[in-house]
C-alpha cells in the first residue's frame, strides 16, 4: 500500500549554508524524462499539487507543480516525464482533498489524462519526419544496359561442369 502523503523535506548542509528543496524539484529532476503526459482539469476546482513517481516507489513523490502553481479548472499542464511500465500520480486540491489517484500507469508514449479519471483519452502520434531526398537527380547510366534475349519460353539451363578426377 502506498503512503497517502507526499516527501516533504529540507536539506540542512553544513557550514556553507542549507539548501531548500523545492517543491517537486526532486522527484521531477531525479524521473524527469522526454516523454510528454498532459494533465487536463476537466473538474470544477483548481489542482494544485501533481504527486506522480514510478510505481516501484514507495510513496506518491512530490509536488511537481511549483510552489504558487496550480492547473485551473479547463487548464492543462504538460510533464515530461521518463516513462515506463507503471507510474503513480495522485491529484489533490488547493485544500490537499483528492481529486484523483492512479497507480500502476503504463507510460511509454505521450499521452493526454483528465484529471476526473487519470484515463488516457488520446494518446500523441510520435513526430513524423520527412525522408530526405537528394537535392540533384539520380545518374542514370548513359549508355543502353544490355539484357539477354531469350526465344520465348526458353530460359537457359545452368550445366554443371564436368567432375575432375
Amino acid at each position: 500500500m502506498r503512503q497517502r502523503v507526499g516527501l516533504l523535506g529540507v536539506l540542512f548542509f553544513s557550514s556553507t549554508g542549507c539548501l531548500i528543496n523545492t517543491p517537486g524539484a526532486g522527484y521531477a529532476r531525479a524521473y524527469a524524462g522526454s516523454i510528454p503526459l498532459t494533465l487536463v482539469n476537466d473538474t470544477g476546482v483548481p489542482a494544485c499539487f501533481v504527486h506522480m513517481s514510478p510505481s516501484s516507489d514507495t510513496n506518491w513523490g512530490d509536488d511537481w507543480l511549483g510552489p504558487t502553481e496550480n492547473i485551473p479548472p479547463g487548464g492543462s499542464r504538460t510533464f515530461m516525464v521518463g516513462g515506463g511500465p507503471g507510474w503513480d500520480i495522485q491529484i489533490l486540491t488547493c485544500q490537499r482533498t483528492q481529486l484523483s489517484a492512479e497507480q500502476h500507469l503504463p507510460v511509454y508514449a505521450a499521452m493526454q489524462l483528465p484529471i476526473s479519471t487519470l484515463r488516457p483519452t488520446v494518446y500523441a502520434q510520435p513526430p513524423t519526419y520527412p525522408v530526405a531526398q537528394p537535392a540533384y537527380p539520380v545518374a542514370q547510366p548513359a549508355y543502353p544496359v544490355a539484357q539477354p534475349a531469350y526465344p520465348a519460353g526458353q530460359q537457359p539451363v545452368y550445366q554443371a561442369p564436368p567432375p575432375v578426377y
